[in-house]
């Protein structure tokens, strides 16, 4: 699972029964870095439930969470598109809080 994080230049971190992925992009009215950071995440959480099917596991997507950090300055001037994430086939909303 790491190794497809890493190619995909994506920071993870594991747990015993979870895992995080974290994808960093530089914030703009267009939100094309954003969509560009998105479409890297789901390519990659894509390629770990290929992965996890070939070894006979899978991922509760019902589960998967998406917290968008960023400055109250960025939310100010609206430069954090709504973007859904996609994961699985599902639009995973941003939580407000954790």
């Amino acid at each position: 699972m790491h190794e497809i994080a890493e190619s995909a230049g994506i920071c993870d971190h594991y747990f015993a029964d979870d895992s995080q992925e974290y994808e960093s992009f530089i914030p703009s009215p267009s939100a094309a870095d954003q969509q560009r950071a998105y479409n890297n995440l789901t390519a990659c959480l894509a390629d770990q439930g290929k992965w996890l099917a070939a070894n006979r596991l899978k991922t509760n997507d019902d589960k998967t969470d998406a917290l968008l950090v960023s400055t109250k300055d960025s939310v100010k001037k609206q430069l954090i598109s709504s973007i859904p994430l996609v994961v699985g086939g599902a639009q995973i909303f941003l939580s407000p809080v954790v």
